[in-house]
């Protein structure tokens, strides 16, 4: 019987011993696994494209469906997840011949331009909801807000610091074992270096980088790929005693090491350095630093102030430039709210001083929902003031005390994923059941029918906010079709979209 086999011992170690795989506990995935996954997600195992018999057995029903007119355009998500992007593109295109269009997921960081090699039109749009940020965002107002939130947020106002604990964090835990297998191997062709001063090179060169990934295959690299490693070298030197293992580093990723290992080391760090920045900084720091929620989008930056008209403009001269066929995005999967709940957010920097005093009085109308825990009162001032931002964003025009059911089980879902997400008292491992529930039971008391002081002063407050909004919904439609690239459409965005980040937005 299965039991009495299950309960041998030595019989079921044997038998595991046989096998190509090994049974590990859920939560030691991070350090443990022998094979790539799609960022953190276990289920979801990178598959080697760059090989053509995978890339053949992959893409033979997309190929098929492109030659018999089913499809005519591509979108490649996760490019920067590719051992070789440029290489995949061009066997890509090649596929499906020069007439296709193909767009690649590539989120440039400020000042980044698309690698002019690749056979693609440009990318899916990432950098144009940035540019409409910086346009929609009120600098005064955004340094009124800066100094509010500073007031209640502590630490978490300090984005920089916040940016590097993110990654330090990513690279220490959540990919420690991409990061182990790369000191492993770098530790190989440098035998006469300590593993651990390799390590501690790669750490801090993986905390420095201030774009996505590099994009060489083994030859001299690019201009920008090589001001990228130059910028990254000097700030992870600063927190180095000496650069003996970070010059070894360097050259590795500079082409200047023949043969396999060498090879697969910059192929791998590339591959890493991509996920250690998405996950930092989209889906950790972006819920910690909470000054202007509408700035923390994909691709943007939330500490930059804003350019303004000229700077818009600017860019716009530059996309014409350079991808006049890419396309331009205000909202995908992806993004952290829905694109007119943004445009109401952007008001927030207009009517700063106002949001600032109702945000002090909300707080202090509730604060009788808030819970005292032995490590602290919950939610904490800096989730108080996100919650609120969020909120705003998404409160309905035509909100029905008597039909609030929807309202609060996309909100307190959104509650829960934020403070998850960042990962401070709770996570998606490590779950902390006292303090999430303390959270969401505020975020339930903010749209609770029976909350009438709140209720009634929020929705008077938010009245400007909601008119000047739908302004912005209207002039950043206006501006997505007219200006440089191809207006993307995301679906259900034809009308008005006050959702969250998903699955709240992919409903």
């Amino acid at each position: 019987k299965l039991i009495d086999v299950s309960a041998d011992r030595d019989f079921m170690k044997n038998l595991h011993e046989g096998q190509h795989w090994r049974l590990t506990h859920w939560k030691e995935a991070a350090r443990h696994l022998s094979y790539r996954r799609f960022f953190e997600v276990t289920g979801l195992v990178g598959t080697r494209v760059e090989d053509p018999d995978v890339f053949e057995d992959m893409h033979r029903l997309v190929i098929e469906l492109v030659r018999h007119g089913k499809v005519q355009g591509l979108r490649i998500d996760h490019v920067d997840g590719l051992a070789e992007p440029r290489a995949y593109l061009d066997s890509l295109r090649a596929a499906v011949g020069p007439d296709t269009y193909i767009v690649v997921e590539k989120i440039l960081a400020d000042g980044e331009v698309l690698p002019g090699n690749w056979p693609v039109p440009g990318t899916t749009g990432y950098e144009f909801i940035s540019a409409l940020s910086e346009l929609f965002i009120d600098g005064s107002g955004l340094r009124i807000l800066d100094e509010a939130y500073r007031s209640i947020a502590g630490k978490a106002a300090d984005l920089d610091e916040g940016r590097r604990i993110a990654k330090r964090q990513m690279v220490e835990h959540n990919f420690a074992g991409e990061t182990d297998r790369l000191s492993a191997i770098a530790a190989g062709i440098f035998p006469q270096i300590k593993k651990e001063e390799i390590a501690a090179a790669l750490r801090e060169l993986l905390i420095a980088f201030p774009v996505y990934r590099t994009y060489g295959d083994g030859r001299p690299l690019a201009w920008q790929d090589s001001a990228v490693l130059a910028v990254s070298a000097s700030q992870a030197m600063a927190r180095l005693d000496d650069r003996h293992a970070l010059d070894h580093v360097l050259k590795l990723l500079e082409g200047k090491i023949d043969g396999d290992a060498a090879h697969e080391f910059h192929i791998r760090f590339q591959q890493l350095s991509g996920p250690v920045m998405a996950k930092a900084t989209e889906d950790t720091l972006f819920y910690r630093y909470n000054r202007l929620l509408a700035a923390n989008e994909v691709g943007g930056e939330p500490g930059k102030a804003p350019d303004g008209p000229e700077g818009f403009h600017r860019r716009m001269a530059e996309r014409a430039r350079l991808q006049p066929h890419g396309l331009s995005a205000s909202a995908t999967h992806d993004t952290k709210r829905g694109e007119d709940a943004r445009a109401r957010l952007y008001t927030l920097s207009e009517g700063a001083d106002v949001f600032v005093q109702a945000i002090a009085r909300w707080r202090e109308m509730n604060r009788s929902r808030l819970k005292e825990l032995p490590e602290g009162v919950a939610p904490e001032p800096n989730v108080e003031w996100m919650l609120y931002q969020a909120l705003a964003g998404v409160w309905p025009e035509d909100f029905d005390r008597g039909e609030t059911e929807a309202l609060r089980e996309r909100f307190t879902a959104y509650a829960l994923k934020a403070v998850r997400e960042a990962k401070l008292r709770s996570g998606w491992i490590d779950q902390n059941a006292a303090y999430e529930e303390a959270v969401t039971a505020y975020a339930t008391a903010l749209v609770s029918p029976d909350n009438d002081a709140f209720l009634e002063d929020f929705e008077r407050v938010l009245q400007p906010f909601i008119a000047a909004g739908y302004l912005n919904s209207l002039s950043q439609t206006l501006l997505k079709l007219t200006a440089p690239g191809i207006p993307d459409i995301y679906q259900g965005t034809e009308a008005f979209d006050f959702s969250l980040v998903d699955p709240d937005n992919r409903r």
